[in-house]
């Protein structure tokens, strides 16, 4: 694979998410986090990772949402229909139903995901260098007047909001675009990136602490702007020499388009195994993470299985 640093990124995404979600594996739950930094990391290199997919194969718009609606709405709403059939998901009429299969508030991401599809196929196709970083300083200046309407700086509540994080999340997957674009040109030698990833983590976990312990939730904003720097930093060490070639290690490499393959299944199958610590910490860990993968490969092979099954049928 040409960019085997996105699939990389594409398995930090999937690890922080989940992990956020671990608050009842860890005895302090605060290791359960991470999960802004992944979602930012999913919607950045989606908007890298579509905008190398359409210059290989640019095709007509209605085509491109079709195609990827198709890969993703069918999962969740199985996914979500299975979830209320075992009880897991409780919807209490038919409105919550349709309500839950269009927008399941614990798959949030996805339905948000594909709504940005209607809009980031004219700004990877018809924009360039200069228009995104006007689209992008549009974007932020909607985002300030959000945060400034919708943000409670009395608590915690700058990832609690669909739609501010929305924004925010629109933001990055145009800064995908752009970063695209500039790909070749985004290099920072290996002590340089490394430095400043560590750095941009560390001052986002401390500005968590700072928030936590001493009620300061007026810097919040600033959760934002540490995750942006942490996005560049981490795809230019990526990036570097030294890494590309040990994530082109052969077992690395099996291991890195394995769980990138399946990444989507496991956002869909973990929330199931999240409610049940079977053990204590870390066995519980050790435990959790066979069973998601083994159920995140099973449903791709199912859905593989039937997507076969109707290309078949649609060639007779």
């Amino acid at each position: 694979m040409k960019y085997i640093e996105l699939s990389t990124l594409r398995i930090l995404a999937v690890l922080l998410i989940v992990n956020s979600h671990l608050y009842l594996f860890y005895e302090y739950k605060y290791l359960a986090t991470g999960g802004a930094i992944g979602n930012a990391i999913f919607f950045f290199i989606s908007g890298i990772g579509l905008s190398y997919s359409l210059a290989k194969n640019k095709i007509n718009y209605f085509t491109w949402v079709k195609k990827r609606y198709l890969r993703i709405y069918p999962k969740l709403i199985i996914i979500v229909l299975f979830y209320i059939l075992i009880g897991f998901i409780v919807v209490e009429n038919t409105t919550d139903l349709f309500v839950t299969l269009i927008f399941p508030k614990e798959f949030w991401f996805l339905p948000v995901l594909t709504y940005f599809y209607l809009i980031i196929y004219f700004i990877i196709t018809n924009l360039k260098v200069k228009e995104i970083k006007k689209t992008l300083f549009a974007i932020f200046i909607i985002y300030l007047i959000s945060y400034y309407l919708l943000i409670d700086n009395q608590r915690y509540s700058i990832e609690e909001n669909i739609l501010l994080k929305s924004i925010f999340y629109l933001f990055v997957m145009v800064l995908g675009v752009l970063v695209f674009k500039i790909y070749d040109k985004l290099y920072l030698g290996i002590k340089y990136s490394s430095f400043i990833l560590f750095i941009s983590i560390s001052c986002f976990y401390l500005l968590k602490f700072t928030m936590l312990k001493y009620d300061y939730y007026f810097i919040q904003f600033l959760e934002h702007f540490f995750i942006l720097i942490i996005l560049y930093s981490l795809l230019t060490f990526l990036k570097t020499k030294q890494i590309i070639l040990f994530q082109k290690n052969r077992i690395i490499n099996i291991i890195i388009m394995f769980v990138s393959s399946i990444s989507l299944e496991i956002y869909l199958t973990h929330n199931y195994f999240k409610e049940y610590p079977f053990s204590f910490f870390p066995l519980n860990i050790l435990i959790f993470i066979p069973c998601v993968l083994i159920s995140a490969y099973l449903l791709k092979k199912i859905f593989s299985f039937f997507e076969k099954k109707i290309k078949n049928y649609k060639s007779f």
